[in-house]
């Protein structure tokens, strides 16, 4: 994997902002994950789940995380820390967010946005499929508010 040895830049591209890309991106990794239905409309409302780092994780790589038992079995931190237990020992990126720092009420959007563009920088520039057993999941339905 790419070293995560790198500036996070905060200015836009292309004639997009980096918080639109990110948010796209983030987008465009979590399409069809069960509890991800509104990331696009209410980003931090989603993030808070703490769904949004596993799916992203997940996809990239399905033997990193079980978004299945994350998404039934796990609270909110319990997933934050597992997600950024994998990020930092799997991808190298520093933890830049803290469990604690993800109440809804005190979050900061730029530190995670600053957060997910360091992770988007050393993810693979192809998104690959939703793996089977997501699909699985979707189909199931959701039965347990997240």
């Amino acid at each position: 994997f790419k070293s995560a040895f790198f500036v996070v830049s905060t200015q836009s591209t292309g004639g997009v902002s980096a918080e639109v890309h990110c948010k796209n991106w983030c987008g465009k990794n979590t399409d069809g994950y069960v509890g991800l239905e509104n990331i696009e409309k209410d980003f931090l409302g989603t993030w808070v789940t703490g769904l949004v780092l596993p799916a992203i994780i997940n996809r990239s790589n399905p033997e990193l995380i079980d978004y299945r038992d994350l998404y039934y079995n796990k609270s909110p931190e319990e997933r934050f820390e597992i997600s950024f237990d994998v990020v930092e020992n799997h991808f190298d990126v520093p933890r830049l967010l803290d469990v604690e720092d993800m109440n809804r009420k005190h979050i900061d959007d730029q530190s995670v946005l600053t957060y997910l563009m360091a992770i988007n920088k050393v993810m693979p520039e192809e998104i690959p499929e939703v793996p089977s057993e997501i699909v699985e999941l979707k189909e199931i339905g959701s039965k347990r508010k997240v």
